[in-house]
């Protein structure tokens, strides 16, 4: 198994595996999914949010992530968010440490001195936690009457 990053050219030809997995690791309103497909695609093609893939031996898709580079809104440091990651085939803790150790050399090379992620998924709340990170708070929206 290997951990690559695609290149904005790649996308086209994983859009329909990006939106499946975006879609499944994203809770989101219907009505707003086309926006967000369609803000996701422009960002990943212009190189402002970045896509890594899982895959087997035989180049069978296992995973994928997708991330952008921002920055901390309460330190002002750079930082690797990762938006959305989703499981196609289920990987052992050894496989998930590595595909992080991979993003931190890539969050390293890009500037950044930490790696995010936020989810309302337990399951990945807990994959998070298992791959050394830490709680540091919870995110809540209200829609304004």
């Amino acid at each position: 198994m290997f951990t690559v990053k695609l290149l904005p050219s790649q996308v086209p030809s994983m859009w329909d595996a990006i939106k499946f997995a975006s879609r499944k690791a994203h809770v989101t309103v219907e009505e707003e999914l086309p926006k967000y497909l369609n803000k996701l695609l422009h960002d990943l093609l212009s190189g402002k949010a970045q896509c890594f893939v899982r895959l087997s031996d035989e180049r069978r898709l296992m995973a994928m992530s997708v991330t952008r580079i921002i920055l901390d809104e309460y330190t002002g440091d750079k930082l690797l968010h990762v938006d959305s990651l989703y499981a196609f085939e289920s990987g052992d803790k050894e496989q998930w440490i590595s595909d992080v150790k991979y993003g931190a050399k890539f969050a390293k090379a890009v500037g950044c001195n930490r790696i995010a992620t936020c989810s309302t998924n337990d399951q990945a709340s807990r994959l998070a936690e298992l791959v050394g990170f830490k709680e540091r708070y919870r995110y809540f929206v209200r829609e304004v009457d």
